[in-house]
Protein backbone atom coordinates (compact mmCIF):
# COMPACT_ATOMS: atom_id res chain seq x y z
CA UNK A 1 0.00 0.00 0.00
CA UNK A 2 1.70 3.66 -0.74
CA UNK A 3 2.15 5.78 1.90
CA UNK A 4 0.32 9.13 1.93
CA UNK A 5 0.56 12.34 3.07
CA UNK A 6 2.51 12.08 6.68
CA UNK A 7 1.46 12.26 9.91
CA UNK A 8 3.50 13.58 12.78
CA UNK A 9 3.51 13.81 16.76
CA UNK A 10 5.91 15.66 18.93
CA UNK A 11 7.17 13.05 21.61
CA UNK A 12 9.11 13.88 24.89
CA UNK A 13 12.16 12.26 24.86
CA UNK A 14 15.34 11.65 27.89
CA UNK A 15 17.90 13.05 26.29
CA UNK A 16 20.87 10.35 27.33
CA UNK A 17 19.48 6.86 26.67
CA UNK A 18 17.09 8.54 23.96
CA UNK A 19 13.89 6.07 25.22
CA UNK A 20 10.84 8.27 24.29
CA UNK A 21 8.72 9.03 27.04
CA UNK A 22 5.45 7.72 26.06
CA UNK A 23 3.11 5.97 28.24
CA UNK A 24 2.92 2.11 28.73
CA UNK A 25 2.47 0.45 25.63
CA UNK A 26 -0.83 -1.48 27.78
CA UNK A 27 -1.96 1.95 28.31
CA UNK A 28 -2.07 3.16 24.80
CA UNK A 29 -5.09 2.12 23.16
CA UNK A 30 -7.03 4.40 25.95
CA UNK A 31 -5.48 7.77 24.52
CA UNK A 32 -6.24 9.25 21.02
CA UNK A 33 -3.74 11.28 19.31
CA UNK A 34 -4.79 14.50 20.47
CA UNK A 35 -3.93 13.66 23.96
CA UNK A 36 -0.44 12.29 22.99
CA UNK A 37 0.04 15.57 21.16
CA UNK A 38 -1.21 17.58 24.45
CA UNK A 39 2.25 16.40 26.13
CA UNK A 40 4.64 17.96 23.10
CA UNK A 41 6.76 20.41 24.29
CA UNK A 42 9.10 20.93 21.81
CA UNK A 43 11.76 18.42 22.08
CA UNK A 44 12.52 19.08 18.33
CA UNK A 45 10.90 15.29 18.26
CA UNK A 46 8.17 13.91 15.69
CA UNK A 47 6.98 10.11 15.21
CA UNK A 48 6.08 8.45 11.56
CA UNK A 49 3.07 6.89 11.97
CA UNK A 50 1.41 4.86 8.65
CA UNK A 51 -2.00 7.50 7.44
CA UNK A 52 -4.76 6.27 9.34
CA UNK A 53 -2.82 4.10 12.06
CA UNK A 54 -2.63 5.13 16.14
CA UNK A 55 0.42 4.37 18.09
CA UNK A 56 -1.17 1.38 19.76
CA UNK A 57 -2.48 -0.38 16.19
CA UNK A 58 1.49 -0.14 15.69
CA UNK A 59 2.88 -1.85 18.25
CA UNK A 60 6.04 -2.88 19.03
CA UNK A 61 9.37 -0.57 20.55
CA UNK A 62 9.41 3.11 18.88
CA UNK A 63 12.86 3.32 17.14
CA UNK A 64 14.68 6.30 17.45
CA UNK A 65 16.10 8.06 14.39
CA UNK A 66 18.57 11.09 16.30
CA UNK A 67 19.70 13.37 13.26
CA UNK A 68 22.17 16.24 14.71
CA UNK A 69 21.03 18.73 12.67
CA UNK A 70 18.29 21.67 13.01
CA UNK A 71 14.79 22.10 11.92
CA UNK A 72 14.36 22.43 8.09
CA UNK A 73 17.59 21.52 7.21
CA UNK A 74 18.47 18.97 4.17
CA UNK A 75 19.17 15.84 6.96
CA UNK A 76 15.65 17.11 8.83
CA UNK A 77 13.70 16.87 5.16
CA UNK A 78 14.95 13.54 4.51
CA UNK A 79 14.92 11.97 7.59
CA UNK A 80 10.96 12.45 7.81
CA UNK A 81 10.75 11.09 4.44
CA UNK A 82 13.14 7.98 5.18
CA UNK A 83 11.36 7.43 8.57
CA UNK A 84 7.74 7.58 7.33
CA UNK A 85 9.10 4.82 5.10
CA UNK A 86 11.49 2.66 7.45
CA UNK A 87 8.21 2.79 10.24
CA UNK A 88 5.93 1.13 7.04
CA UNK A 89 8.94 -1.48 6.58
CA UNK A 90 9.37 -2.06 10.21
CA UNK A 91 5.44 -1.87 11.34
CA UNK A 92 6.57 0.02 14.25
CA UNK A 93 6.92 3.71 15.12
CA UNK A 94 9.88 5.44 14.10
CA UNK A 95 10.67 8.75 16.22
CA UNK A 96 12.99 11.76 14.44
CA UNK A 97 15.10 13.36 16.82
CA UNK A 98 16.46 16.63 16.24
CA UNK A 99 19.93 17.14 18.26
CA UNK A 100 21.48 20.20 16.56
CA UNK A 101 24.53 22.24 17.83
CA UNK A 102 28.00 22.44 18.19
CA UNK A 103 28.80 21.28 14.32
CA UNK A 104 26.73 18.35 15.15
CA UNK A 105 29.04 16.99 17.75
CA UNK A 106 26.01 17.00 20.72
CA UNK A 107 23.70 14.86 18.90
CA UNK A 108 26.42 12.47 17.90
CA UNK A 109 27.77 12.40 21.47
CA UNK A 110 24.29 11.46 22.89
CA UNK A 111 24.17 8.58 20.03
CA UNK A 112 27.64 7.42 21.16
CA UNK A 113 25.96 7.12 24.99
CA UNK A 114 22.69 5.68 23.69
CA UNK A 115 22.18 1.98 24.25
CA UNK A 116 23.80 -0.57 21.85
CA UNK A 117 20.28 -2.39 21.70
CA UNK A 118 19.13 -1.48 18.00
CA UNK A 119 16.65 0.56 18.89
CA UNK A 120 18.67 3.83 18.30
CA UNK A 121 20.13 4.92 15.07
CA UNK A 122 22.29 7.87 13.99
CA UNK A 123 22.01 10.22 10.77
CA UNK A 124 25.58 10.75 10.25
CA UNK A 125 27.88 12.66 7.88
CA UNK A 126 31.70 13.43 7.27
CA UNK A 127 31.28 16.37 9.64
CA UNK A 128 30.40 14.23 12.96
CA UNK A 129 32.64 11.41 12.16
CA UNK A 130 35.61 11.54 9.85
CA UNK A 131 36.06 15.28 10.08
CA UNK A 132 35.55 16.23 13.44
CA UNK A 133 39.00 15.23 14.45
CA UNK A 134 40.52 17.99 12.51
CA UNK A 135 38.36 20.48 13.92
CA UNK A 136 38.29 19.41 17.91
CA UNK A 137 40.54 18.29 20.23
CA UNK A 138 38.75 17.35 22.92
CA UNK A 139 35.40 15.32 21.68
CA UNK A 140 33.02 13.34 24.27
CA UNK A 141 32.91 10.95 21.71
CA UNK A 142 35.63 8.53 20.36
CA UNK A 143 34.56 9.24 16.11
CA UNK A 144 36.77 6.04 15.17
CA UNK A 145 35.76 3.65 17.84
CA UNK A 146 32.31 4.67 19.32
CA UNK A 147 29.92 3.84 15.97
CA UNK A 148 29.35 0.76 13.68
CA UNK A 149 28.11 1.66 10.52
CA UNK A 150 24.59 0.28 8.93
CA UNK A 151 25.66 2.42 5.69
CA UNK A 152 27.25 5.05 3.96
CA UNK A 153 24.39 5.63 1.72
CA UNK A 154 25.58 8.30 -0.73
CA UNK A 155 28.17 11.23 -1.64
CA UNK A 156 27.13 14.68 -2.14
CA UNK A 157 29.05 17.80 -3.00
CA UNK A 158 29.02 21.51 -1.79
CA UNK A 159 28.36 24.75 -4.07
CA UNK A 160 29.22 28.25 -4.09
CA UNK A 161 25.24 30.31 -4.11
CA UNK A 162 25.34 33.54 -5.07
CA UNK A 163 22.15 36.08 -5.56
CA UNK A 164 20.76 36.54 -8.92
CA UNK A 165 23.01 39.77 -9.74
CA UNK A 166 26.11 38.01 -9.73
CA UNK A 167 24.95 34.83 -11.73
CA UNK A 168 27.23 35.92 -14.58
CA UNK A 169 30.17 36.65 -12.46
CA UNK A 170 31.97 32.80 -12.50
CA UNK A 171 34.42 31.54 -10.08
CA UNK A 172 37.36 33.92 -11.72
CA UNK A 173 35.48 36.89 -11.03
CA UNK A 174 34.72 36.21 -7.82
CA UNK A 175 38.11 35.78 -7.07
CA UNK A 176 38.94 39.22 -8.31
CA UNK A 177 36.01 40.63 -6.42
CA UNK A 178 37.25 39.00 -3.60
CA UNK A 179 41.00 40.28 -3.90
CA UNK A 180 40.32 43.85 -4.95
CA UNK A 181 38.59 44.06 -1.14
CA UNK A 182 38.42 41.16 0.84
CA UNK A 183 36.77 43.02 4.31
CA UNK A 184 33.27 43.38 2.19
CA UNK A 185 32.99 40.25 0.45
CA UNK A 186 32.31 38.06 3.34
CA UNK A 187 31.00 34.31 2.79
CA UNK A 188 29.23 32.07 5.22
CA UNK A 189 29.09 28.46 5.68
CA UNK A 190 27.83 26.09 8.03
CA UNK A 191 29.05 22.40 7.89
CA UNK A 192 33.05 21.60 7.97
CA UNK A 193 32.87 20.45 4.27
CA UNK A 194 32.31 24.08 3.83
CA UNK A 195 34.84 25.39 5.96
CA UNK A 196 37.51 23.55 4.48
CA UNK A 197 35.85 24.40 0.57
CA UNK A 198 36.40 27.90 2.38
CA UNK A 199 40.26 27.80 3.46
CA UNK A 200 41.17 25.81 0.43
CA UNK A 201 39.78 28.76 -1.57
CA UNK A 202 41.34 31.36 0.33
CA UNK A 203 44.70 29.30 -0.06
CA UNK A 204 44.21 28.86 -4.31
CA UNK A 205 43.12 32.81 -4.56
CA UNK A 206 46.11 33.87 -2.57
CA UNK A 207 43.83 36.30 0.15
CA UNK A 208 42.06 35.77 3.11
CA UNK A 209 38.59 37.15 3.30
CA UNK A 210 35.43 37.05 6.34
CA UNK A 211 34.08 33.59 6.78
CA UNK A 212 31.08 33.60 9.14
CA UNK A 213 29.82 29.98 10.90
CA UNK A 214 26.09 29.19 10.63
CA UNK A 215 24.35 26.68 12.52
CA UNK A 216 20.85 27.86 11.03
CA UNK A 217 19.07 28.11 7.77
CA UNK A 218 19.67 32.17 8.55
CA UNK A 219 23.01 31.48 6.18
CA UNK A 220 20.35 31.81 3.66
CA UNK A 221 18.52 35.04 4.87
CA UNK A 222 21.46 37.04 4.93
CA UNK A 223 22.81 35.29 1.75
CA UNK A 224 19.20 37.09 0.23
CA UNK A 225 19.53 40.35 2.52
CA UNK A 226 23.30 41.21 1.23
CA UNK A 227 24.85 40.61 5.00
CA UNK A 228 27.02 38.06 2.66
CA UNK A 229 27.91 38.04 -0.80
CA UNK A 230 27.78 34.33 -1.24
CA UNK A 231 27.74 31.25 0.52
CA UNK A 232 29.05 27.57 0.51
CA UNK A 233 25.90 25.04 0.93
CA UNK A 234 25.16 21.76 0.09
CA UNK A 235 24.04 21.14 -3.21
CA UNK A 236 20.51 19.69 -2.40
CA UNK A 237 19.60 23.09 -0.12
CA UNK A 238 20.93 25.04 -3.56
CA UNK A 239 18.81 23.19 -5.66
CA UNK A 240 16.10 23.59 -3.65
CA UNK A 241 15.28 26.56 -1.39
CA UNK A 242 18.38 28.16 -3.00
CA UNK A 243 16.60 27.97 -6.55
CA UNK A 244 13.12 28.69 -5.18
CA UNK A 245 14.31 32.62 -3.78
CA UNK A 246 15.90 32.87 -7.48
CA UNK A 247 19.35 32.44 -5.96
CA UNK A 248 22.53 31.10 -8.86
CA UNK A 249 24.90 27.86 -8.41
CA UNK A 250 28.10 29.46 -9.57
CA UNK A 251 30.18 26.30 -9.11
CA UNK A 252 30.24 22.94 -7.11
CA UNK A 253 33.01 21.91 -4.73
CA UNK A 254 33.57 18.16 -6.11
CA UNK A 255 36.17 17.30 -8.26
CA UNK A 256 34.25 16.67 -11.71
CA UNK A 257 31.06 17.98 -12.97
CA UNK A 258 27.76 16.07 -12.14
CA UNK A 259 25.74 14.04 -14.89
CA UNK A 260 22.72 15.45 -13.90
CA UNK A 261 23.92 19.12 -14.06
CA UNK A 262 26.64 19.07 -16.70
CA UNK A 263 26.60 23.09 -17.32
CA UNK A 264 27.44 23.97 -13.66
CA UNK A 265 31.44 24.04 -13.42
CA UNK A 266 33.77 23.19 -11.03
CA UNK A 267 35.24 25.17 -8.76
CA UNK A 268 38.14 23.16 -9.36
CA UNK A 269 38.22 23.60 -13.46
CA UNK A 270 39.31 27.20 -12.40
CA UNK A 271 41.48 26.83 -9.20
CA UNK A 272 43.01 23.63 -9.11
CA UNK A 273 42.85 21.00 -5.64
CA UNK A 274 40.11 23.04 -4.34
CA UNK A 275 37.76 20.15 -4.35
CA UNK A 276 35.56 18.52 -1.22
CA UNK A 277 32.53 16.46 -0.83
CA UNK A 278 30.74 14.84 2.01
CA UNK A 279 28.88 11.57 2.52
CA UNK A 280 25.86 10.90 4.69
CA UNK A 281 24.97 7.31 6.11
CA UNK A 282 23.52 5.57 9.85
CA UNK A 283 25.24 4.72 12.69
CA UNK A 284 24.65 2.47 15.86
CA UNK A 285 26.54 2.36 18.77
CA UNK A 286 29.67 0.23 18.65
CA UNK A 287 28.70 -3.13 20.52
CA UNK A 288 25.43 -3.27 19.08
CA UNK A 289 25.18 -7.23 18.17
CA UNK A 290 25.81 -7.81 14.34
CA UNK A 291 22.98 -9.69 14.02
CA UNK A 292 20.97 -6.33 14.77
CA UNK A 293 23.20 -4.51 12.79
CA UNK A 294 22.50 -6.80 9.50
CA UNK A 295 18.50 -6.32 10.55
CA UNK A 296 18.54 -2.59 10.29
CA UNK A 297 20.75 -2.88 7.39
CA UNK A 298 17.89 -5.22 5.73
CA UNK A 299 15.13 -2.94 6.59
CA UNK A 300 17.36 0.45 5.68
CA UNK A 301 18.64 -0.86 2.27
CA UNK A 302 15.08 -1.59 1.07
CA UNK A 303 13.82 1.92 1.55
CA UNK A 304 16.90 3.38 0.19
CA UNK A 305 15.80 1.23 -2.62
CA UNK A 306 12.24 2.91 -2.79
CA UNK A 307 11.44 5.03 -5.81
CA UNK A 308 11.18 8.32 -4.16
CA UNK A 309 13.86 8.10 -1.86
CA UNK A 310 15.97 7.06 -5.23
CA UNK A 311 14.18 9.94 -7.71
CA UNK A 312 15.19 12.41 -4.41
CA UNK A 313 18.50 11.46 -4.70
CA UNK A 314 19.16 11.78 -8.38
CA UNK A 315 17.23 15.03 -8.19
CA UNK A 316 19.53 16.97 -5.00
CA UNK A 317 22.75 15.82 -7.53
CA UNK A 318 23.54 13.22 -4.82
CA UNK A 319 25.66 9.49 -6.09
CA UNK A 320 23.84 6.68 -4.51
CA UNK A 321 26.69 3.97 -2.48
CA UNK A 322 23.70 2.43 -0.23
CA UNK A 323 27.25 0.16 0.51
CA UNK A 324 26.45 -3.07 3.48
CA UNK A 325 27.78 -2.75 6.81
CA UNK A 326 30.89 -3.95 6.28
CA UNK A 327 31.63 -1.74 2.96
CA UNK A 328 30.91 1.16 5.46
CA UNK A 329 32.73 0.73 7.99
CA UNK A 330 35.90 0.31 5.70
CA UNK A 331 35.02 3.38 3.44
CA UNK A 332 35.23 5.37 6.80
CA UNK A 333 38.41 3.90 8.30
CA UNK A 334 39.94 5.51 4.71
CA UNK A 335 38.19 8.24 5.02
CA UNK A 336 39.94 9.48 8.51
CA UNK A 337 43.09 9.87 6.77
CA UNK A 338 41.59 11.76 3.74
CA UNK A 339 40.37 14.83 5.93
CA UNK A 340 43.23 14.95 8.40
CA UNK A 341 44.86 15.74 4.46
CA UNK A 342 42.69 18.15 4.08
CA UNK A 343 42.94 20.37 6.66
CA UNK A 344 46.68 19.69 6.75
CA UNK A 345 46.70 21.37 2.64
CA UNK A 346 43.31 24.34 4.20
CA UNK A 347 45.94 24.75 7.24
CA UNK A 348 43.31 24.19 9.42
CA UNK A 349 44.53 23.34 13.29
CA UNK A 350 41.95 21.98 15.81
CA UNK A 351 40.29 23.98 18.42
Amino acid sequence: MAIGKRKTCMVYHDPLNMKPLVPAEDKLPEMNRRKVMGWMAAAGTSMALLPGTSLAQMGGEVFTLLVPFAPGSPPDVFSRLFAEKLSKRMGRPVVVSLKPGASTTIGTTLAARSKPDGQMMLYATNSSITAAPGLFKKLQYDPEKDFSAVTVMLESVFCILVRPEDARLGVEGLAKRIRANPPDNGMGGGSTTAEVAHRLFEKAIGVSYPYARYNSNSLYTDLMGKVLHAAWCPMSTALNFGQKNNLHIMAITGAKRLPQFPNIPTIAETFPGVAVDSWSGFFVPSGTPRPLVDKLWEDVHAVLLDPEIVERGKSEGNRALNLNPQQSDEYVKKDFPKWRALFKSANIEPA
